[in-house]
């Protein structure tokens, strides 16, 4: 073998040496700088427990909050009070038919609902006793008048047959309200003049409260 040869074999040896020197140092160098970096990145992004805790509660939108984050306002529903003559307007009309028979007429004018009890508590003139009740047109419930609007109950008068007594000639009518429990009339009542008169006799008798005007002139 020449003394050039030897010295060329020789040469590449030394740099194979070198080139995987230089590869263990460059690769022992990025496996120490991969486990510092990790730590910085993660405290960085993610959220401690309480933040992460406080951030919700404060996004959660409260139920009892309107889009403004005022409190919302219940709307209260409409008192239901007993029908009076202090918040009715009661009106006395004579009909054609049926015969000897009077419409009464109660319109809520009040600004809330009010209930008509059982039937109008009539007193003719000066008369002791109340007017007799007709029970067979009780109705299937309370009567209840919105405002502005009316219930009605028929008065007949006198016997169509002329079998009653002790006839008169009335010039004044009181409609009383019942109470809730029975127990009596309510105050203030109702008072109704008849300028020319209206014959009145032992059949008078009048209607509980009805809804319609056909309802109050069936009895």
């Amino acid at each position: 073998m020449s003394a050039f040869t030897h010295r060329h074999r020789k040469n590449l040896l030394a740099v194979g040496i070198a080139a995987l020197a230089t590869a263990s140092l460059a690769a022992c160098g990025g496996a120490d700088e991969s486990p510092t970096s990790a730590p910085s990145n993660a405290s960085a992004t993610v959220p401690t427990p309480s933040t992460a805790a406080s951030t919700t509660l404060a996004a959660a939108p409260s139920s009892n909050a309107t889009a403004f984050g005022e409190p919302k306002t219940e709307k209260k529903t409409s008192q239901t009070v007993t029908c009076t003559g202090a918040n009715t307007k009661v009106v006395v009309s004579k009909v054609s038919n049926p015969l000897n028979h009077l419409l009464i007429t109660a319109t809520n004018t009040g600004k809330v609902p009010c209930n008509a009890y059982k039937a109008p508590g009539l007193r003719i003139d000066e008369a002791q006793a109340a007017t007799q009740i007709n029970q067979d047109s009780q109705p299937q419930a309370v009567m209840t008048i919105k405002p502005g609007e009316s219930v009605y109950a028929g008065l007949t008068t006198s016997s169509a047959a002329g079998e009653g007594t002790d006839g008169f000639t009335a010039r004044k009518l009181e409609v009383h309200f019942d109470s809730r429990d029975g127990s009596g009339s309510v105050d203030p009542h109702a008072t109704w003049i008849f300028k020319s008169g209206v014959y009145v006799d032992s059949a008078a008798q009048v209607t509980f409260w009805q809804s319609s005007v056909a309802e109050a002139l069936t009895w």
